[in-house]
């Protein structure tokens, strides 16, 4: 028999990867360890079902780490699990998808929440196969892991690392609070498995793609915002939290400080012009809203050279920790610019909650007039072309029609006002799926609050929701657009509109209800679209407000 090397089996530094310290502690590190190559072992035994779906050795000892370190959460009291599973409750009403949880104890280790991660890990590691997630294997799986983590609960140590690591208390920190939120975000055993690996793959993909690996000047600080991203605002895969927000849900504090930590999201950037220094902070101008910032000085290393006041412009972010302003990131200078004002008024803000309440309040008022005369104009918030010009005089009527909303209109876009409702009232007819307009299937959805998605290949789905049956492959094909190639709020209103009879997991073994599941797979594969929901800035016209 082969003799295995070292790297063919798990290692004291397989384990540390996902952990907060840095220093392995025998006594404590190395009865988990131990844990993991049994689990590895056990995975093993499923080489072939894993090699299919691309989980190859390598992955198959994170995974056998993660499911120790899954362990090490219940043991130690952490709350990493915890936290995910009480949050499904409070979204869908069950603390796990797929499975019967009559036995389910949110307090102990279960077989469903291994089943759970190995599907999980297993969907990320190639999301175009669609595993069942309670099969046979798979489940024998969870069942085995289950019985060798079981009885070690008495046999592990605990550890009050963690403790220290999510107790967060008045006065802390910003910065070395950044830091942990670093390690969760992009290190620890759920988030930061998913979270490390992806933002590792943008920034070798961002310095190719720029061509900037010989050029450190420029790279520092577009890696430095990247790794901002990832921190405080990218969404993980586990019910679409970012890392304050999971981070906080851990937290050991008040309300009040979890509240504060979720905020650390809404980061405010832009340009900003300096106006004047203070005993311990420098005040600036956010040029594009005119809002004012008393930033702390000790967040900005310039060393004192801030050039002129009221001459000097600033890109940067800024950040509210415990009522104070700082800077979080880099920042580049450069003198005011004779256009550099009214530039700033047409830019579009990607951060629209650095609008104060009044002018939001606006926005939303003008998107939901701007739904209104949507539905008017269409007759529905879906508007169906049978190509991408009868989509772009669609969208030209709509706006003319808007912008003159509280004028008259002419004859001819009274016309074919009138031949887009009738388009669209066909929806409602036996043969609609017949009388779709033809061609490659544009449309425009109003997502009411939001603005309008432009849509293509929409009749094929129209089609494969309408029909009496469906083939295997329109069901694979259609369970995969409606979670993955849609954007949530599309799909939703498909779903509603033309039913989900035909809308079922593509597998006959599952017992998996995708009708029933269909908020927990959106949060699974469009973490990027949940979160705060505002208007479209590009479809709402804020220069007025």
């Amino acid at each position: 028999m082969k003799k295995r090397t070292t790297s063919d089996s798990i290692t004291i530094l397989d384990w540390m990867k996902s952990k907060p310290y840095k220093t392995s502690n025998d006594a404590y590190d190395l009865p988990y360890v131990k844990l993991c190559k049994g689990v590895f072992e056990i995975l093993n035994t499923q080489k072939v079902w894993f090699d299919n779906g691309e989980v190859d050795r390598e992955l198959r000892k994170e995974l056998a780490c993660m499911l120790v370190s899954y362990l090490e959460d219940f043991t130690c009291e952490i709350g990493i699990w915890r936290a995910f599973i009480e949050h499904n409750k409070e979204l869908y009403g069950y603390y796990l998808p797929f499975y019967e949880l009559t036995d389910y104890d949110p307090e102990y280790l279960n077989v469903e929440d291994i089943a759970y991660i190995i599907w999980h890990f297993m969907t990320k590691c190639l999301d175009t196969r669609i595993h069942a997630p309670d099969s046979a294997t798979l489940w024998n799986l969870a069942n085995d892991v289950y019985d060798l983590l079981e009885p070690a609960i008495e046999d592990v140590n605990a550890t009050d690392v963690y403790d220290d690591i999510f107790t967060v208390a008045d006065g802390s920190d910003f910065f070395e609070l950044k830091n942990r939120l670093d390690w969760f975000s992009t290190k620890s055993y759920l988030m930061g498995w998913e979270l490390g690996a992806q933002m590792e793959y943008e920034i070798a993909d961002l310095l190719e793609e720029r061509g900037l690996q010989n050029n450190p000047a420029m790279v520092k600080p577009m890696i430095y915002s990247l790794q901002d991203d990832y921190k405080l605002s990218k969404r993980c895969s586990f019910a679409a939290m970012n890392a304050p927000e999971w981070f906080a849900r851990v937290a050991r504090c008040s309300e009040v400080k979890k509240q504060e930590i979720v905020n650390l999201q809404f980061r405010h950037q832009g340009q900003y012009l300096y106006l004047k220094e203070e005993e311990n902070h420098y005040l600036f101008r956010h040029l594009t809203t005119d809002r004012e910032y008393k930033v702390r000085k000790d967040s900005v290393t310039r060393n004192g050279k801030m050039g002129k006041e009221g001459k000097t412009v600033f890109l940067m972010t800024l950040i509210q920790w415990e009522g104070e302003w700082m800077l979080t990131g880099m920042m580049t200078g450069w003198d005011l610019m004779p256009d550099d004002v009214e530039n700033a008024k047409n830019m579009q803000v990607s951060t629209p909650w650095i609008f104060t309440d009044e002018r939001l309040q606006n926005m939303r008022e003008t998107t939901d007039l701007m739904y209104k005369s949507f539905v008017e104009f269409f007759g529905s918030p879906l508007a169906l072309f049978g190509s991408k010009k009868e989509l772009e005089q669609g969208s030209t009527d709509f706006f003319s029609f808007y912008n003159k909303k509280l004028g008259s209109t002419d004859a001819e876009l009274e016309r074919r006002q009138k031949a887009y409702q009738e388009r669209f009232a066909l929806a409602k007819s036996v043969n609609f799926t017949n009388d779709l307009p033809k061609g490659d299937g544009y449309g425009m959805l109003f997502v009411e609050g939001i603005g309008i998605t432009m849509l293509t290949d929409l009749q094929d789905t129209i089609i494969s929701l309408k029909k009496a049956s469906l083939t295997k492959e329109e069901q694979v094909d259609l369970f995969y657009d409606l979670l993955v190639n849609y954007e949530p709020a599309v799909a939703e209103f498909l779903l509603q509109t033309f039913g989900h009879q035909n809308f079922r997991h593509p597998s006959d073994s599952t017992k998996a209800n995708a009708w029933r599941e269909r908020h927990f797979y959106w949060r699974f594969y469009s973490p990027q679209e949940f979160g705060a929901k505002y208007p479209m800035m590009t479809m709402v016209d804020t220069s007025g407000f």
